[in-house]
């Protein structure tokens, strides 16, 4: 069952629909839980909390595996389960692993099979499943793998073989101690009298556990007379009492009428279900009843270790081969079959007493031929060797190595310097290992620990491991020494029980097929034309049955010297020979001798009677499938096995089994594991191994690649690709990572943005963009760095142009040149582009205007022009022309000018320009501006007069004169333009003097001027010609006197005054160059 589990019958209705039962039925009723059942499956009650399904397989049954699917046609499957199992379909118990209730990973779709193979197989009668999570409905289909368990082949049950410990048979009373109920085994040499001999004394055993009895064996006394001629039986099951053996209704007495040493087998008509049986004797032959018992049937697989009987923190095994048993794996420092023996007195492991040999011991180098390894043992003294080991160098690379042989504990290691020399080590590190070649140093608190030495050649420096170690192999490695590194040693500690004989023999494999095919061969086959090797050697295994097809060793007829032989391939000892004859013919083999080789033999031995001449025969068997078997005394250790008939029944049939120990082999050597695995050797009661498969491989011998596709890991329609211990997803174009889960962000590419027109301010503006490639894109678009419109693209743009609407309609964000920078950004997680343009933001030109300054005149400095207009200018000095507007900016300025007398007068360009007129040219100009940007152009005219201005020189007389003397009076001007009037007052009221054009006669109020001239002619006027530049005036002054003239000339451009004091004096000053002050 647990090499080769069969389909308990779910699938196959050999578990009938009465077998199924369930919390619930909903839309599918229970008895469609069944494996690959393609109409429906269970599924429970849709308000059913707490559903489970129950499976009774009607017998004692022992599960494996678990096998699940979803429901075929719906998306309804259980993704998680826990299990329970019961014997008495009224008491469930958990299954767990680790302690804990185990949770099983269900089903992921509706059609495919998840297996689990349990850690622990479950020996029960019923089972339920209990579905934890679900999708939509639970729908369930099942199967289970294992085999269901009867007794078709009983076995002895162990009396004789031991497997029965003696604290499982107790009694009523005993007459000796060795008549103790434990003597009564089988063939015993020795046997079970009871104290008092009343009719009511017992031997009861304590199978332990739920066995299978079929039939009971008995003998008499060893040695002695007595025996028992009739006896009853007592069966005990569960918590119940023991209740009398009946058959037809009235207890049954058991007869027997043989010799003490003859054995006697009674076959029940029906299996018993017992844990214990009790054996009274009724009546007897000899003053006492002497028995011997032996039992047959067969144990139920149980969980030995329930009762966890390993001691220590040891881990228990559980085995069942035909009999339940274990083994424990200790804790490092126990040992022992239950690992209760701890190295609690740690003694002396042989250094000092010479029971470690000197080739266990070793260095990494000595200094000469005496300061040897061996030398190195504490109190070993200079007389042989060199009273010590000695390193050759010391240079802290050096070690001293001691293999024990055997793993041991280690508790303590001791230390001397050199007897003979002042040699020593002072510290010192340790190492340890159990195969010799690795080596891991000896940490305290995760730290390598430095030891304390030596201080002199002879104190004993005693170091204590906490913790200790358990290790074949140690080394102590010198760090500082005392002049050359010399060290004698010893440890103290506890070596590893090793059992030395087979105290706990077993079936050595034929059965369990633990023995190999290719383990068993002989001398010949017979051939079969109807089936291939049904008679070859790999089917003499005991209990095969025709149901296998291949059921015995069949030799051929012609083969007179015939053998069937087992290669154990271990060292091996054999205690027990058991065989039968051909299970569906009348075939087997009545007589056979047994030879053997161990692995120094080159030559079979054949064992012998003992007394060194006779070869032992063995008698065989009798019938078809009774197992005969032979208890060896000596037992013998050997490789290999044969078996040679000597008489047969027909042809020469024959199945085998072999009864004894293993010695630990190793079973790696060479590996048998595939692909470079890792072979991992064990020795429990067999010896077997397991591989460490390298990823990417499963199977027992790591020989099946795992198609890591299977679990479809590529997502959104990727690829996948099988490889050794990885796979890769071939993605599609959109999409990358391991498993195609990212989504593929491209990044930006070619990305353009056209040339932008000018712009209309408030508006929207159009920024539009292009991209040859680019996913998941954010564009910005920035006024003056002012995040003005964005757009996310959300999606893999190839050759795809978009577009974002800009507006700015804030005055105050108006930028007055007209020119705005824009930056369009594009980025996504991958990449990014800029892109910056100058676009004209412009308002429309509206409102011109022309604005006409002074750029110099006598009443001021960009000051409008005089007249009526406003608009008279000097044409000695520019005229500053600026150009007035709202909106803009202007990106043409057209100045153009059109005057009455120059014909050419240059354009201008600028906005605001001193403008340049000849300056001797009195004219009209009519003055054009014309304003454009690209968007509007607006313009306005107007006229300047240009007229010539004032420029006074000087205002001189040649005065001072006599009293009745004319002086002479002159003006002097650089320019006297058109339309100036000079006035001149004499200072003594005489007649106001007008020059100029005939326009100045009138314009004067001479008593504005000095309302002091009342003579006539108020004024006198003189015309001006063309030609003045000049003008004299002769005036005789009526007296001495200083007299103040003042001197007015005017136009529409300028107004000069000048003042002088003509001064008529009654003498001539004959020295003028003295001043008297």
């Amino acid at each position: 069952c647990m090499q080769d589990p069969q389909y308990l019958g779910l699938a196959s209705y050999s578990i009938s629909d009465i077998q199924l039962n369930s919390s619930s039925d909903g839309s599918g009723a229970a008895s469609q839980a069944r494996l690959n059942l393609t109409s429906d499956s269970w599924v429970p009650a849709s308000d059913d909390l707490y559903p489970w399904l129950e499976v009774d397989f009607m017998m004692r049954t022992k599960v494996r595996e678990i096998l699940s699917q979803g429901r075929d046609h719906e998306d309804n499957w259980v993704t998680s389960y826990s299990v329970s199992y019961s014997s008495d379909g009224k008491t469930f118990q958990d299954y767990t692993e680790y302690n804990k209730v185990k949770v099983f990973s269900g089903n992921y779709d509706r059609s495919s099979i998840v297996r689990h193979v349990l850690t622990r197989i479950i020996f029960t009668n019923r089972i339920r499943i209990y579905p934890k999570t679900w999708t939509t409905n639970a729908g369930l289909r099942l199967e289970f793998a294992g085999c269901n368990f009867g007794c078709i082949y009983p076995n002895a049950l162990g009396m004789e073989a031991g497997h029965i410990e003696d604290s499982q048979i107790s009694d009523s009373s005993s007459w000796k101690y060795d008549h103790a109920a434990f003597y009564g085994r089988l063939k015993s040499h020795g046997s079970w009298i009871p104290g008092v001999s009343e009719g009511d004394d017992f031997v009861t055993v304590d199978f332990l556990h739920t066995t299978l009895l079929t039939g009971i064996a008995i003998q008499g006394g060893f040695l002695v007379d007595s025996f028992v001629t009739d006896f009853k039986i007592s069966l005990k099951s569960g918590d119940s009492g023991f209740t009398p053996y009946q058959e037809n209704g009235a207890q049954k007495v058991f007869l027997r009428h043989a010799e003490a040493n003859t054995t006697v087998s009674y076959r029940f008509p029906l299996i018993l279900v017992v844990n214990s049986i009790r054996v009274t004797p009724l009546s007897w032959n000899g003053t006492k009843p002497a028995m011997r018992l032996e039992f047959m049937g067969c144990y139920e697989d149980t969980d030995v270790c329930d009762s966890s009987p390993c001691q220590n923190n040891g881990t228990c095994n559980d085995h069942f081969t035909t009999y339940n048993f274990f083994n424990c794996t200790c804790a490092d420092g126990y040992t022992g079959r239950f690992c209760e023996t701890e190295c609690l007195d740690a003694r002396p492991l042989g250094m000092s007493g010479g029971q470690i040999k000197d080739d266990q011991i070793t260095a990494s180098s000595t200094y000469d031929s005496q300061a040897v390894a061996p030398a190195g043992r504490v109190n070993a003294s200079a007389v042989r060797r060199s009273g010590g080991w000695v390193a050759a160098k010391n240079d802290g690379k050096q070690w001293f190595q001691v293999d024990f042989l055997v793993n041991a504990t280690v508790a303590s290691i001791l230390t001397q310097g050199r007897d003979n020399y002042s040699h020593w080590v002072e510290t010192y590190q340790m190492s340890y290992s159990n195969d010799g070649i690795s080596f891991r140093d000896y940490n305290e608190g995760g730290i390598t620990k430095i030891f304390n030495g030596n201080s002199d050649r002879d104190t004993v420096v005693w170091n204590t491991l906490y913790p200790r170690v358990f290790t074949r192999f140690v080394r102590i490695h010198p760090k500082i020494c005392h002049d050359n590194c010399s060290l004698r040693a010893e440890f103290l500690g506890c070596y590893k029980v090793i059992p030395s004989r087979c105290l706990n023999p077993i079936a050595l494999g034929m059965e369990n097929k633990q023995i190999k095919d290719h383990q068993i061969t002989a001398s010949s086959e017979l051939y079969d034309a109807k089936y291939r090797d049904r008679c070859a050697a790999a089917n003499g295994r005991a209990n095969a049955t025709i149901f296998s097809r291949y059921s015995t060793w069949i030799a051929l007829l012609t083969d007179h010297e015939m053998w069937f032989e087992v290669d154990f391939l271990y060292n091996t000892t054999v205690k027990e020979i058991m065989t039968q004859g051909r299970q569906h013919y009348d075939q087997w083999v009545k007589f056979y001798k047994v030879t053997y080789r161990n692995e120094t033999d080159a030559e079979f031995h054949t064992y012998e009677m003992g007394d060194g001449l006779r070869d032992k025969v063995f008698k065989g068997n009798s019938d078809r499938n009774t197992i005969v078997g032979h208890a060896l005394s000596p037992v013998i250790r050997l490789l290999v096995i044969r078996i040679l008939p000597l008489s047969c029944n027909g042809p020469c049939a024959l199945r085998a089994e072999f009864v004894g120990c293993y010695e630990d082999g190793d079973v790696c050597e060479p590996s048998p594991c595939l692909n470079n695995a890792t072979c991992n050797d064990h020795f429990d009661f067999f010896n077997f191994f397991n591989c460490t498969c390298l990823g990417g491989y499963t199977g027992e011998l790591c020989e099946t690649e795992i198609d890591e596709c299977l679990s479809y890991p590529c997502l959104n329609n990727g690829t996948c690709n099988d490889f050794v211990d990885f796979y890769n997803c071939t993605c599609t174009i959109n999409y990358h990572g391991t498993n195609c889960q990212y989504e593929v962000i491209w990044p930006i590419a070619n990305f353009s943005v056209p040339f932008i027109p000018a712009q209309l301010f408030g508006q929207n503006i159009s920024t539009i963009w292009d991209m040859d490639q680019g996913s998941y894109v954010t564009v910005e678009v920035y006024y003056n760095e002012m995040l003005c419109c964005s757009r996310f693209l959300n999606r893999q743009l190839n050759h795809v142009g978009s577009q974002c609407n800009c507006s700015i309609s804030d005055p105050a964000l108006f930028d007055p040149d007209g020119v705005v920078d824009f930056r369009i950004y594009a980025y996504n997680n991958v990449s990014n582009v800029t892109v910056t343009l100058e676009v004209e933001v412009l308002k429309l030109i509206e409102n011109v205007g022309i604005s006409a300054l002074t750029s110099f005149a006598n009443w001021g400095i960009g000051v409008e022009g005089t007249g009526s207009q406003k608009n008279v200018f000097p044409t000695e000095y520019p005229v500053k022309l600026s150009a007035i507007f709202d909106g803009g900016p202007a990106s043409i300025v057209n100045w153009t000018f059109s005057c009455t007398v120059s014909p050419s007068i240059p354009d201008e360009n600028e906005l605001s320009v001193d403008k340049t007129f000849p300056s001797d040219i009195a004219q009209l100009c009519d003055i054009t501006l014309v304003l454009t940007n690209n968007i509007s152009t607006d313009s306005a005219s107007t006229t300047i007069d240009l007229k010539e201005s004032i420029i006074f020189t000087s205002f001189t007389y040649d005065g001072p004169l006599k009293p009745n003397q004319t002086m002479t009076f002159t003006l002097s001007f650089e320019k006297f333009g058109q339309g100036t009037c000079v006035v001149l007052d004499m200072g003594d009221n005489s007649s106001l003097l007008v020059f100029g054009e005939a326009s100045c006669k009138t314009k004067f109020d001479v008593s504005q001027v000095n309302p002091n001239i009342v003579e006539e002619p108020l004024s006198t006027f003189y015309e001006r010609t063309p030609e003045t530049s000049a003008i004299t005036i002769e005036h005789e002054f009526p007296g001495v006197g200083a007299y103040a003239v003042k001197m007015s000339a005017a136009n529409l451009l300028a107004n000069v005054t000048e003042s002088l004091v003509a001064v008529v004096i009654p003498f001539v000053c004959k020295y003028p160059n003295i001043t008297i002050t």
